[in-house]
């Protein structure tokens, strides 16, 4: 039997309006899944702020705690209290991040301030430290110091295989066990950027941060930075072998490896 034309008016009527409530619940989810991811980026970005702040805190405390506890002029910035101050106790009792002493975490770094131009800036753009900006690895945004340490040092005074060989993490090169532990006196480039203020923030570039500078020496402006671009050698962070550590200069971009007991050029960089 045929249905009434009434009846299948209405089907076509309910059809719509499923159709039309279904593209209504497909918005409503679309704008909450936006609302969502919106979320979560101001979450990590306050997470961020808090932790930098959390950062900055626990430095201070501990630079008040050791104040009171007697060590005025001595107290270290370094792990293991060996800094330029030699008034500083070498059990690290003194120092902000050893146990002895602050018991501060070493990767405690407070970042720059979000309204630092830098930190969104382009290639080349000048933080408020001086530090600038040379671009991206390893998923970070990477700055240079304003200018080199003003020394040539070896990278080691010794030949030892340390395993400090990350291409892209200058940080865990500069934090290698072997390099923590035999001091300054023994890996002089590396702890010239561990060394430098504020404590903990800076480290020797890897090869490819190197390469970072060269790719954007346009941008950057190299002679304008202070880089020497007569044909000197910087050193990097990241380990050949037990004989060489990559180097670069640039005059011309050349990489190679350098004998580690070589007096050679730095430039310190940090995230």
């Amino acid at each position: 039997m045929e249905r009434p034309s009434s009846q299948r008016g209405s089907a076509i009527i309910m059809l719509f309006i499923a159709v039309a409530l279904f593209g209504m619940l497909a918005y409503a989810f679309s704008q909450g899944s936006r609302t969502s991811m919106g979320w979560i980026e101001k979450e990590k970005q306050d997470a961020a702020v808090t932790g930098a702040q959390d950062c900055t805190n626990a430095i201070n405390m501990a630079q008040k705690r050791l104040q009171a506890r007697g060590c005025g002029s001595m107290i270290s910035s370094l792990e293991d209290g060996s800094n330029p101050n030699t008034g500083a106790p070498a059990d690290g009792s003194c120092s902000i991040f050893h146990p002895n002493g602050g018991g501060v975490k070493a990767n405690c770094v407070p970042p720059p301030s979000s309204g630092d131009p830098c930190t969104t800036g382009s290639v080349g753009e000048v933080c408020s430290d001086g530090a600038f900006y040379i671009g991206d690895t390893g998923g970070n945004r990477i700055y240079a110091a304003p200018a080199d340490e003003g020394i040539t040092s070896q990278w080691s005074t010794e030949y030892v295989d340390t395993g400090a060989t990350s291409e892209t993490d200058g940080q865990s090169n500069s934090d290698n066990s072997t390099i923590v532990s035999a001091g300054a006196a023994v890996y002089p480039a590396v702890w010239a950027c561990r060394n430098k203020a504020p404590p903990g923030t800076w480290y020797l570039p890897t090869k490819s941060e190197l390469g970072l500078i060269w790719a954007n020496r346009t941008d950057i402006d190299l002679s304008a930075k202070g880089l020497n671009i007569a044909g000197a050698w910087y050193w990097s962070s990241t380990e050949v072998d037990s004989s060489y550590s990559w180097i670069k200069r640039f005059n011309n971009g050349y990489q190679g490896g350098g004998y580690k007991s070589d007096s050679l050029l730095i430039r310190c960089v940090r995230r």
